[in-house]
């Protein structure tokens, strides 16, 4: 899935972080921000729902909201909204967890926000885990495994859920 941004935005429609993986930029993305803010807003007065997947013409947007705070992953058209909420969801998780949680407020700070661009890499490569551990568990499933290119292999799951 060939990312082409991340936006992480606060309630009010402020771009939190925001970064960019291709070379296809988007034109000001802070602009996105606003418009899929405003989007949100009117989908949610209009039907009491939020869009969490937005198609245009050569791109989708995948969208997750987790503590009012929403991470939008700008992708490919081609690649299909399940793995972007995946990405999203694990993107908006670590992002809440180092910034967020229950009764800690946002900074509006924006500088405040940019190591997490550091932690990005590690929790795309974490990702795979969840995906293994929910292949591992599933009973029709006796083994996973990952392989990388560089030989690299993570450990299999067997499909009691033990690690092998």
């Amino acid at each position: 899935m060939p990312i082409r941004n991340l936006i992480v935005l606060a309630p009010s429609g402020l771009v939190l972080f925001e970064k960019e993986y291709s070379k296809e930029k988007i034109a000001q993305p802070r602009l996105l921000g606003s418009l899929l803010t405003a989007m949100t807003e009117f989908a949610t007065q209009t039907t009491a729902m939020r869009p969490s997947y937005i198609e245009m013409s050569s791109l989708a947007v995948t969208m997750c909201r987790e503590d009012s705070v929403t991470c939008a992953l700008v992708h490919d058209r081609t690649d299909k909204a399940l793995f972007g909420r995946l990405l999203a969801g694990e993107i908006l998780m670590a992002f809440v967890e180092e910034y967020g949680g229950p009764g800690r407020e946002l900074s509006q700070n924006l500088k405040d926000f940019k190591g997490f661009g550091e932690k990005i890499a590690g929790v795309v490569q974490n990702t795979v885990q969840a995906v293994l551990h929910d292949l591992g568990t599933a009973a029709c499933v006796l083994h996973t495994a990952v392989m990388g290119e560089d030989g690299y292999q993570m450990p299999y799951l067997h499909h009691d859920g033990r690690c092998g």
